[in-house]
């Protein structure tokens, strides 16, 4: 069938390309951790604010909280997260130093230093963040290359310091944050962490247990390839606990959205639930609910789908299709047909030499056979091992029907309108080591 697939050429999602996109591979929180401030790190980093001789304000307090309780928002890494907050700061800045008695750390080979933040209110929004050291060891400033953009949601800072090559530092100046709306506020800070050549500057959001990088773009990469958008008003988490995903018309183009679980997972069942619609996605629409991860040496695709798409077709009846990478390959796509004014769940079962796919009616699990749409089982030799695979979300925009595969972007929906689709629980389940039955 032509209508397939030219898409999936997915020029990856550019760890190495772009300059501020969310990481594609695993996070290793623990190899390169600087502070993931927990308790038991109290003895060793000193969190020091207003101790610069240039700013003599004492009117900033830290302390360690426990995450997710009373307001304070959830840990990124581990359970506490360091508050810091400030009253009649006149010179709209604050400075938390960092010391270690016994951590030793190296830049060398190192690109960026990341740190997550969470900006309690929008007169605590920096305009400038960095880190700072006055005696020129081994710099005296190096600017973030981003700052956050909206309050009430995490965001991860990347400081890039790839032009610095020094070995056996034991402390951090000053992480600062200046130029701030207004005089008091409160910030939250999570996983400060040496990193690679991959620059965040990106949204995290918390989806059923877990946290998702939002992917940002404007310009076109990955699925169709198009724009992807990190605006709360596009990709959030609602009082209920669901997940929008949306594509919209911003700034003279269409944005998609996609969100990728900072966590590798490895063989197990991935269970995804997507709300009822109220009517039928776009003909030019996916909806992707897939395992990722990157191209293998030889440039082999390692990843598994399950994609909700009328492939430009609007009379096309099979609107659903269970893929192992490469779609190329004959046997590695299954299609089928589904109501999408019904709640749907699809399972993605990943077992050594096997996936098993299975979507039905209603929420996990199932409970009544009647209501299995389809279920399907891929045993070929394009099943995947683990490695930096994780599982992602995305709804994005096909390009126009007919042109050059991989030379054309991501084009509009047939109806010219937003859509949103909502995701209402994702759920992992860990093989048990059993073999398939």
């Amino acid at each position: 069938m032509t209508r397939h697939f030219l898409f999936l050429q997915r020029v990856a999602v550019l760890t190495s390309i772009l300059l501020c996109a969310p990481r594609t591979g695993a996070t290793d929180y623990s190899a390169r951790l600087l502070a993931s401030y927990e308790l038991r790190e109290t003895d060793e980093l000193k969190a020091l604010v207003g101790e610069n001789p240039y700013n003599r304000d004492r009117s900033v307090t830290a302390e360690w909280v426990l995450g997710g309780l009373d307001g304070v928002p959830l840990a990124t890494e581990g359970d506490y997260v360091l508050k810091l907050t400030w009253d009649s700061e006149s010179d709209r800045k604050i400075e938390v130093r960092h010391e270690w008695n016994s951590l030793r750390f190296s830049l060398k080979g190192v690109d960026f230093i990341h740190v997550d933040v969470f900006v309690a209110s929008a007169d605590a929004l920096p305009k400038v963040m960095g880190i700072w050291d006055r005696d020129f060891r081994p710099f005296q400033w190096v600017d973030a290359a981003c700052e956050p953009q909206n309050a009430g949601e995490w965001r991860t800072i990347s400081i890039g310091v790839s032009a610095l090559s020094h070995t056996g530092l034991d402390d951090i100046e000053a992480l600062v944050f200046e130029k701030f709306s207004g005089k008091s506020g409160t910030i939250y800070l999570d996983n400060l962490r040496l990193g690679d050549n991959a620059c965040f500057c990106s949204r995290s959001i918390h989806f059923e247990g877990y946290i998702w990088r939002v992917l940002q773009s404007d310009w076109c990469i990955g699925a169709g390839p198009n724009r992807f958008t990190d605006s709360p008003d596009d990709v959030y988490v609602d009082s209920h606990g669901h997940l929008h995903l949306s594509y919209a018309f911003r700034q003279g183009g269409w944005y998609c959205s996609e969100v990728i679980a900072e966590r590798n997972l490895g063989y197990g069942t991935y269970v995804f639930t997507v709300n009822a619609r109220p009517s039928p996605m776009d003909p030019n629409a996916v909806l992707g609910l897939f395992l990722y991860d990157v191209p293998g040496e030889h440039g082999d695709p390692r990843e598994i789908d399950v994609e909700l798409s009328r492939w430009w077709d609007p009379d096309n009846s099979e609107n659903a299709v269970y893929t192992v990478q490469p779609w190329q390959t004959p046997g590695n796509n299954h299609y089928f047909a589904l109501e999408e004014r019904r709640t749907t769940t699809h399972e993605i079962t990943w077992t050594p030499g096997r996936v098993d796919f299975a979507s039905y009616y209603g929420g996990y699990p199932l409970t009544d056979s009647a209501e299995l749409i389809q279920s399907w089982v891929y045993i070929g030799r394009d099943v995947p091992i683990p490695g930096s695979e994780n599982p992602r979300i995305n709804f994005w925009l096909l390009p126009p029907k007919g042109l050059p595969a991989g030379q054309v972007d991501g084009g509009a929906p047939i109806n010219e309108q937003d859509d949103e689709v909502v995701l209402r629980d994702f759920l992992f389940i860990p093989w048990s080591g059993e073999p398939s039955l």
